[in-house]
């Protein structure tokens, strides 16, 4: 008997404790994408926060080079 049988009797042995198993590794990958997709975000929001800091920076440079 190979593993794959040995899987699908023990799941149709076991529904519920299989369901509970899927649903708790399909909750760990949308966390783990969600978690991804919210670094990504704060990446970008500092990098967006750290271009405009370093733009008004130029045009006060060239505010005080100018008078």
């Amino acid at each position: 008997m190979n593993r794959m049988h040995q899987a699908s009797l023990w799941v149709k042995q076991n529904p519920w404790r299989a369901s509970i198993i899927g649903w708790a590794g399909i909750t760990v990958a949308g966390f783990s994408i969600l978690s991804t997709v919210r670094s990504e975000m704060d990446i970008k929001r500092r990098q967006a926060y750290r271009d405009v800091i370093e733009r008004e920076y130029a045009e006060r440079a060239s505010q005080e080079s100018r008078a």
